[in-house]
């Protein structure tokens, strides 16, 4: 799963690239597609990883059977594919409505210049696409907090917390800024929004569990970790 999420978040820093020079047929695609699918699977990776945390410390207890049925039917597979197919039908769909491709955009206050840019996506899409990001991140945070009081190897609220809230300050001052600077720094701002975020899921999520691997690699056991478990359990009862 890591690895997975690892692999996403390198196409979607790639992202970046699409957004230097002229505008082709292919950056748009990339900015507009294959990043957003990037994207969606490393939140729908961070989500997995919650839930299975939760489902460890309090489902496994009080409803085995369910849990069974999770792990022994590729409950996290099934959840990814699901999520994935409904952004890709979105995109699909945009695609098909509005093929990504450069065009010559008229600056709203000067509107006899004009700009080369990636033609701009379907409203109502991309309302559906956000809001489907945005219904994995509050997941994201639901999961952790339920795991508030789990050991502290397995604590992941205060850090997905931290990333979900630099996520949703970024949506705000993305859309204040292209509210207030529309037409060159549109692209910028577009960017600058998609490093943020990237950057809030590394250090915000990945921060933590490398600080463990090399500063306190006695932690990072699978002693340990079933010790973690051991107390938690004992302490419950």
């Amino acid at each position: 799963m890591c690895l997975l999420m690892l692999a996403s978040l390198v196409i979607c820093f790639l992202n970046i690239l699409a957004y230097v020079g002229i505008p082709t047929v292919f950056k748009c695609v990339w900015r507009q597609t294959v990043y957003s699918l990037g994207f969606t699977l490393c939140i729908s990776c961070i989500v997995i990883r919650s839930l299975q945390i939760v489902c460890i410390f309090k489902l496994m207890a009080k409803l085995p059977k369910a849990y069974n049925y999770w792990t022994k039917y590729k409950g996290p597979y099934i959840f990814m594919a699901v999520v994935l197919a409904l952004k890709a039908v979105i995109l699909m769909i945009n695609f098909i409505i509005s093929s990504p491709a450069p065009v010559e955009l008229p600056l709203e206050d000067n509107p006899a210049v004009l700009v080369l840019d990636c033609k701009k996506t379907h409203a109502f899409l991309e309302m559906l696409d956000t809001a489907l990001d945005m219904s994995l991140s509050v997941l994201c945070f639901c999961f952790a907090y339920a795991g508030k009081e789990f050991p502290k190897n397995y604590n992941e609220a205060k850090y997905i917390t931290l990333w979900t809230t630099s996520y949703f300050t970024t949506w705000v001052i993305l859309f204040v800024a292209i509210t207030a600077y529309p037409g060159v720094l549109v692209p910028f701002f577009n960017a600058l929004f998609n490093v943020v975020n990237l950057l809030g899921i590394v250090i915000g999520y990945f921060g933590p569990k490398c600080y463990i691997i090399f500063f306190h690699p006695e932690r990072n056991t699978s002693a340990y970790f079933q010790t973690d478990i051991q107390t938690y359990t004992m302490r419950q009862k």
